[in-house]
């Protein structure tokens, strides 16, 4: 993620503090140092059977920041919605998300691609992301793929910089443009170098699971951007 950035001295001062040994630091609160290491692949059949915790890490998939979005993602045109694989009616908009353990809700707002196809995430940390022409929340298949900065020099620490800290079976919630509420469990974490988003990222078929992405990793001055990404999958919550 390339983007305007004061110091990384500046940076320490928002409150997430990126070093380079890949220990993500968290004022006052030691439980919450993680390393930032592959912490796990999504299984090939998540949420079918699947418990939530780390798998082991395939080859070549490490997702980028910004992302761009895979020419065979069988994905339509930015702007355009495409027809879901299930009814629309299976799922909803999603226009919040929560998570209760953590004190953390933000408004989520529709995002697509843009000319040179990176994904294009709202500018402020404090809001997020649904890539419109994926799923929908609450939707019988597909991902929902939601993606926000980390921090901005700005606005300092986002909604999504408690990603590296979150654990198998945390809950996550969406809320609807309908009005209901769909709740996940984290599954797995995975934490990688920068590279292109993998397809399967997008996937509009197959189990239903909610992908969290963002920047993480070491902050490179020079470059003004993160080494790695983040992504964290959830799968519905059994009622």
């Amino acid at each position: 993620m390339s983007r305007r950035r004061w110091p990384a001295v500046l940076v320490a001062c928002c409150g997430v503090i990126c070093l380079a040994t890949g220990v993500v630091l968290w004022p006052g609160d030691g439980s919450r140092s993680v390393e930032a290491a592959d912490l796990g692949a999504v299984p090939a059949a998540l949420g079918a059977g699947a418990e939530p915790g780390d798998a082991a890490a395939g080859p070549g998939a490490a997702p980028s920041w910004p992302g761009h979005v895979p020419a065979d993602a069988g994905l339509a045109p930015p702007g355009s919605r495409p027809a879901p694989a299930e009814p629309a009616a299976a799922g909803s908009e999603p226009v919040e998300l929560s998570l209760p353990g953590r004190g953390v809700t933000a408004p989520v707002v529709p995002v697509g691609a843009d000319p040179a196809g990176a994904l294009a995430v709202p500018d402020s940390p404090r809001t997020v992301g649904w890539w419109a022409p994926g799923a929908l929340a609450g939707g019988a298949a597909g991902n929902v793929v939601i993606a926000g900065h980390v921090d901005s020099a700005t606005a300092g620490v986002g909604v999504m910089a408690v990603l590296p800290s979150l654990v198998a079976d945390e809950q996550v919630l969406l809320r609807g443009a309908d009005g209901r509420t769909f709740a996940y469990r984290v599954a797995t974490r995975r934490h990688y170098a920068k590279a292109r988003l993998p397809a399967e990222v997008f996937a509009r078929t197959g189990a239903p699971r909610l992908v969290l992405v963002t920047c993480g990793g070491r902050f490179d001055p020079g470059s003004r951007s993160y080494d790695d990404n983040i992504m964290v999958e959830a799968l519905p919550a059994r009622t």
